[in-house]
Parts: C-alpha cells; sequence; structure tokens
C-alpha cells in the first residue's frame, strides 16, 4: 500500500506527463499551420489568403517569410 505522499508525487507525474503531452500537441499543430503558411507562400500564394487560411497574424507571416530565407 503506498503513503499518502507515494500517491499524491505519483498524480504529480501523470498530470506532468498529460501537460506535457498537451504541450507537445500545441506546438506541432503549431509546426503543421507554419509548415502549410510556408509552402503556400513559396506557390505564390496571397498573403491574405494564407492569413484567412490559417489564422496566422501578418506579424507571424512575416516572420516566416524572414525565416524561410535563412534557410
Amino acid at each position: 500500500m503506498a503513503t499518502i505522499a507515494q500517491q499524491l508525487e505519483q498524480l504529480g507525474r501523470e498530470q506532468g506527463i498529460r501537460e506535457g503531452e498537451q504541450i507537445g500537441i500545441r506546438k506541432g499543430q503549431k509546426l503543421a499551420v507554419h509548415n502549410f503558411a510556408k509552402t503556400l507562400l513559396q506557390r505564390g500564394s496571397d498573403r491574405n489568403f494564407i492569413m484567412e487560411l490559417t489564422g496566422l497574424s501578418e506579424e507571424e507571416l512575416s516572420n516566416l517569410c524572414v525565416l524561410s530565407r535563412g534557410n
């Protein structure tokens, strides 16, 4: 039988794992949107159209352009 401290420690670990998974999912979704937007930019799509599709702001889209030039 686990002590209360051990049970709380286990609950903390489980919560940390769930939170870590959620952070990873959000980062992955953001990366997918950025990659999609970069592809659309490279193919000459209209910036307003890309912002509408992806939900990215003008600033975020501009930052992608700058970052893409570095690669």
